[in-house]
């Protein structure tokens, strides 16, 4: 189809009309405007609506000649689109069906998925806390040890013989007890920070059972 004006409307600026930005008022105003400033007063509008007029008569014009002279192509234009219209039907239709599958495929994967998720939490927070308990056991156990060490050495307080061995099993009881703390975070658990003052009480007893040793090794 041919986009060719005839040449009686060249005066008419038709980009005008088909900018994005058109506006009805502005184009009123320019021209009122544009009147005024020729000089020619109201004269000059009525003028400018007889251009618009013929112009509209001329476009009309056009357009009906256009239609008649591809009026087949146009026609089956028409029925393409039908046409078309029915594809993209059936297309939207598949397209929904589909979005069904993939919500049901998508239940039935993401429903084991979150089961699984689920159980791997649990086993970890299951692993996490049955390791805590273990150290749980091992730090009351060495305090048993302790508190057991720390009776039989003032029991025999005042027994003359060697007792070297038994502040080594002390120190040795009461290191592995440090360490273990400083390893495990024992934070709120009432049972390990209730039997702290076992640490204090230990090192006293080496400190001063060291000295009493030194004490002796000068006497003798």
């Amino acid at each position: 189809m041919s986009n060719n004006l005839p040449e009686q409307d060249s005066y008419i600026d038709y980009k005008t009309f088909l900018s994005n930005n058109f506006d009805p008022r502005e184009y009123a105003n320019s021209t009122i405007n544009n009147s005024s400033t020729n000089g020619d007063g109201d004269g000059d509008i009525p003028i400018a609506l007889s251009k618009l007029s013929f112009s509209i008569e001329s476009l009309n014009k056009q357009i009906h000649d256009q239609v008649v002279a591809n009026y087949e192509d146009l026609i089956s234009l028409a029925f393409g689109i039908k046409d078309l219209e029915n594809i993209l039907g059936t297309l939207k239709n598949g397209i929904q069906s589909l979005n069904t599958s993939l919500d049901s495929l998508k239940t039935r994967v993401f429903t084991p998925y979150s089961q699984m998720k689920n159980f791997i939490i649990q086993l970890e927070r299951l692993q996490a806390a049955s390791d805590l308990l273990r150290q749980v056991v091992k730090f009351l156990s060495l305090v048993k040890c302790i508190e057991n060490q720390l009776y039989e050495l003032d029991k025999d307080e005042d027994d003359k013989k060697d007792k070297t061995i038994q502040y080594l099993e002390l120190a040795t009881n009461l290191s592995e007890l440090e360490t273990l703390l400083q390893e495990v975070n024992f934070d709120g658990i009432d049972c390990v920070q209730t039997n702290l003052y076992i640490i204090q009480k230990a090192r006293f007893k080496i400190k001063h059972g060291a000295l009493r040793s030194l004490e002796k090794k000068n006497i003798n």
